[in-house]
């Protein structure tokens, strides 16, 4: 049975993942008009898949889970930072879309891998 820690940074890291994806496709209407946007598309969906991905393996008791959602989240907000044109960043995020500001979604990604790994294994 899995620890209830690894549980939840599971649950949080597929959460940022799911919300990663959103973005990605609230950034799909824009894919005819600028072909750059295909690169940023590209790259957030797949670092949406690691993210849940890593979730899943930590719902499954995996510690390499809880890598690959810290490696994901950190990667996203990194790739905010980055302009591949002026307006269209290399990542995106649900936030930046809304227009907020924050990095919530690559956040739930990090602290759910962060939580996955402090936990630990069942022994």
């Amino acid at each position: 049975m899995t620890k209830i820690g690894r549980i939840i940074g599971g649950i949080l890291a597929i959460a940022g993942g799911s919300l990663t994806t959103l973005s990605a496709v609230a950034i799909s209407p824009m894919l005819p008009s600028y072909p750059l946007a295909v690169i940023t598309f590209a790259l957030t969906i797949g670092m949406s898949i690691l993210a849940i991905v890593g979730g899943i393996l930590l719902l499954l008791d995996k510690t390499i889970g809880g890598i690959f959602a810290i490696v994901a989240g950190a990667l996203l907000i990194i790739g905010a930072w980055i302009d591949l044109a002026p307006g269209i960043p290399l990542m995106t995020h649900l936030t930046m879309v809304i227009g907020i500001g924050f990095y919530i979604d690559p956040l739930l990604a990090i602290c759910g891998g962060i939580v996955g790994l402090v936990v630990g294994k069942k022994s």
